[in-house]
């Protein structure tokens, strides 16, 4: 390729082989050539002379096309009436009486127009760019003015929205005390009605010994003196009835809300919850209540699996582990281990198992005994833990320095599969102190709460990523804290907030639900969810919250 050669800044291009051309060009036809091409653009149009001069002497003019009705001739008019270009034995032949121009002419007034429209053109992009510069600054304005409103609005909501939950925790919280009242006032007249008669049998023995002393004495003034007195002992009370007052407690949709216990009524108008887009399938999605408040013998509890509806596993920073019955209340087993417990499940077997800080192992305790199940590999340590729904077990583990974490899969005591690094070969889960917490979701996932990366990691049964979720659904006050994990039977992916005092509840894709934050959650640790779908929250003040959404 021959070097390019400039003419003011321009390269000059061959109009035939659109390579480099040198100094030719052809006045007669008006086109750039370079040293190859001249013959080739003489052969193919030998009809036309050729004027080919240096391209510093070129002349540029308007050159028209040859005719395509008569080879050989030049189009030297334009014909208006039949928009083409003609040649003069076109004008002879049919364009006689049509309106003709010569091209020169029409080529310059068109060249005009297009100039014209083009400057009027360029105006009004200039004038539309300095409108559209001013129209998206003000659109930035509204933008910014209007998310500010709205978050004026949010923040206008929480108050009544602490308002609101404080009169239903007071309307419940009186009838609580009416309760106690009551009962103890019934406790009082059982008493009473106990009493009444061992205090008359008392009294009758002391009249029976005092007449029995009379006759023995035979002492005339005693027997002359005496006053019969059995009419006083004949109306032994019988038994009283205690009124239990009934508990009324009506929920209907679109209905108020009243609570009636046996005289005395309470209501509150139920609105309908906050629903999201109907494109997100929420079954659950509604209000919860505390339907159990139940202070246990723990200071804290860090770590909750139901057993059925009505009993618990549970356990906190000390050495014991308890099996809590939440109808009465009371501990029904206590099994005390030589380390602290990080997390627990219960097997398909019904055979609890639970993560030893000591001695970095799982142990399983059968009939009140307890065994090493897994031990941790050299350098590791067993932390969260999961009994999943095939039989497998779910172990968290980090390295002692806590620079790398990792799920193991265990079936038995084999190691079936490790889930540690991404497709691209990254760690997914954040280096850190924090317990990673397990659960196995109805669809496969693994469901991880990482407290180091403040978020939830989602994997499918394979190890891949399906999702993160960072707590952004709440809008938290302080930053995302999450801690114990569980699922439902609704695919549901349950996390708690201890930070924010609440729990936050996903979708099994990882679309926010919603947040209970309004059931008295203080430090919310421990969480399970039993066979009837309610949430046993375990509180780091040792108290165990039993929650579950109200039936509308």
């Amino acid at each position: 390729m021959a070097t390019p050669i400039t003419w003011a800044q321009e390269v000059i291009i061959c109009d035939i082989c659109h390579e480099d051309a040198t100094y030719q060009f052809c006045h007669s036809c008006q086109v750039k050539l370079c040293g190859n091409c001249i013959n080739e653009h003489v052969n193919a149009e030998k009809l036309l002379p050729h004027d080919i001069v240096p391209f510093t002497k070129r002349n540029e003019k308007v050159v028209s096309r040859l005719c395509e009705i008569h080879p050989g001739q030049k189009c030297e008019a334009c014909c208006h009436q039949c928009d083409v270009l003609i040649c003069m034995k076109c004008v002879i032949a049919s364009h006689q009486s049509h309106q003709i121009e010569e091209i020169p002419s029409a080529y310059l007034d068109n060249m005009k127009k297009i100039n014209l429209d083009t400057d009027e053109l360029q105006k009004i992009l200039d004038l539309d760019k300095e409108q559209s510069d001013a129209r998206e600054s003000n659109i930035k304005d509204r933008i910014a003015k209007t998310s500010a409103n709205f978050e004026e609005l949010e923040r206008e909501l929480e108050h009544p929205r602490s308002l609101w939950h404080q009169e239903v925790y007071e309307i419940f919280d009186k009838h609580k005390t009416l309760i106690k009242s009551l009962k103890e006032k019934a406790v009082i007249s059982l008493v009473e009605q106990n009493l009444h008669p061992n205090r008359v049998t008392q009294k009758m023995l002391q009249t029976i010994k005092e007449n029995k002393d009379i006759l023995r004495s035979k002492t005339v003034s005693k027997v002359v003196n005496y006053i019969s007195k059995p009419h006083g002992y004949q109306d032994i009370p019988v038994d009283i009835d205690v009124a239990i007052p009934s508990l009324k407690i009506t929920t209907d949709q679109g209905k108020e809300l009243s609570i009636e216990l046996g005289e005395h009524k309470a209501t509150l108008t139920q609105t309908t919850p906050f629903s999201p887009n109907s494109d997100t399938s929420i079954s659950s999605f509604g209000k919860f209540c505390v339907i159990a408040d139940i202070q246990t013998p723990l200071s804290c509890i860090d770590a909750i699996s139901c057993v059925g509806s009505d009993e618990a596993w549970i356990a906190g920073t000390s050495n014991v582990i308890l099996r809590f019955d939440k109808l009465s209340g009371s501990v029904k087993e206590s099994i005390k281990i030589t380390g602290e417990p990080a997390d627990m499940s219960v097997t398909q077997q019904g055979e609890l198992i639970f993560t030893d800080f000591a001695n970095k192992s799982v142990t399983i305790v059968k009939h009140g005994m307890t065994e090493t199940l897994i031990k941790a590999p050299l350098g590791w340590r067993a932390y969260g833990l999961c009994c999943t729904n095939n039989g497998d077990i779910l172990v968290s583990m980090n390295t002692e320095d806590e620079r790398q974490h990792k799920i193991v899969r265990f079936q038995g005591k084999v190691v079936k599969q490790e889930i540690e690094k991404d497709l691209d070969g990254n760690h997914i889960f954040q280096r850190g102190g924090y317990i990673l917490y397990l659960a196995e979701n109805t669809n496969g996932d693994i469901c991880a709460s990482d407290g180091n990366a403040k978020k939830v990691v989602v994997v499918d049964a394979t190890g891949i990523v399906r999702f993160r979720y960072n707590g952004y659904g709440a809008r938290g006050k302080k930053y995302f804290s999450p801690e114990q994990i569980a699922t439902d039977s609704m695919s549901q992916i349950i996390v708690t907030d201890q930070k924010n005092d609440c729990l936050h509840i996903l979708d099994q894709n990882g679309h926010f639900l919603q947040c209970v934050d309004y059931c008295g959650l203080d430090a919310p640790g421990g969480l399970s969810v039993d066979s009837k779908g309610r949430y046993w929250v375990g509180l780091h003040s040792g108290k165990l919250k039993m929650i579950s959404l109200l039936k509308m």
